[in-house]
């Protein structure tokens, strides 16, 4: 489990995506008319208007009775924190290889990259809903200069090796990637980077915080989904689909030393009501879900061993 830090401009000190959804609201500018769509970059937040000669500062007017602006979401580089894993960050713009990359002599570089001056221990970050070709995490102190770096590939190989696979699969990609050995400093600087070629890179979540270790993930751990989709008959028969959005489900069932029991259910206590990322295995990405459990129960089996079982559901 990775309990995440909270982002804010203090800590991510830079980032190369533009915060250009819409143009930034300006008392000077207002009226604004019904539909009309702005920023604040102290808000990082996009804003659509809801009433003509709208004269109000989004931020009030939000929070009136009757509401003259809507929040419609994080603005772009900061969807990559906003708590919706599928709201992705995107975008293709240039950046320092030299600063950014591992184990890597290139000139240019184009994607997604960020800088985190956390002020904390951090020992694990996760990047969640990706695209790109390479992954970059790089850790850097004032005093020792760059202590980590990893840079992964985010395709993967061909189910079966042969010429038809070649030509006529698609490309495998990864579309997560989790660290939890990164050391910790108070001064750390944490640079990350996602690497793409012809297309937008994107980040659709990044979570930077704390491991804390549960137990040891048993068999009999499953996973779900919860469809929001309308899907209605009428009185004919025929069918109408109405596609909306889904969340993951997972129930772990975990395995623990007895003697860790109450701290486990401590920290489960203390993030009843926090977005936190669990994580059953790295390898299978439908036991990896940013979100809040919904229920957790946890019996001691015997003098050795204590059991949970946790129902985890998407944000």
């Amino acid at each position: 489990m990775i309990r995440p830090i909270a982002v804010d401009d203090t800590v991510m000190t830079s980032v190369n995506v533009p915060e250009d959804d819409a143009p930034e609201w300006s008392s000077g500018d207002a009226p604004y008319a019904n539909g009309d769509r702005v920023i604040k970059t102290v808000t990082h937040l996009v804003y659509e208007s809801l009433v003509d000669d709208n004269g109000d500062d989004p931020e009030e007017g939000v929070e009136l009775t009757a509401p003259s602006w809507a929040v419609v979401g994080a603005t772009r580089p900061w969807r990559i924190y906003d708590e919706r894993v599928r709201n992705a960050s995107r975008a293709l713009e240039p950046y320092d290889p030299a600063v950014y990359h591992a184990y890597d002599d290139a000139q240019t570089a184009n994607g997604i990259a960020l800088t985190l001056t956390p002020g904390a221990f951090v020992d694990s970050v996760a990047l969640l809903n990706i695209s790109g070709v390479f992954a970059h995490v790089i850790v850097e102190t004032p005093a020792d200069g760059r202590i980590y770096e990893k840079r992964e590939p985010l395709s993967g190989g061909l189910e079966e090796s042969n010429w038809h696979s070649y030509f006529n699969t698609p490309i495998d990609r990864r579309t997560q990637l989790i660290l939890t050995d990164l050391p910790t400093a108070l001064d750390a600087v944490i640079r990350v980077a996602v690497e793409e070629v012809d297309h937008e890179a994107q980040i659709g979540e990044l979570i930077a915080g704390r491991s804390v270790n549960l137990g040891n993930t048993q068999w009999g751990s499953g996973t779900s989904i919860i469809d929001y989709s309308k899907k209605e008959r009428d009185e004919w028969g025929n069918l109408r689909i109405v596609e909306r959005r889904y969340t993951k489900v997972a129930d772990y069932r975990i395995r623990m030393d007895r003697r860790i029991t109450d701290t486990v259910a401590q920290v489960l206590a203390d993030v009843r009501a926090q977005p936190t990322l669990f994580v059953g295995v790295t390898w299978h990405t439908s036991l990896v879900v940013y979100g809040i459990y919904r229920n957790m129960r946890i019996t001691f089996e015997n003098h050795a061993f204590s059991e949970a079982t946790i129902e985890v559901e998407e944000v």
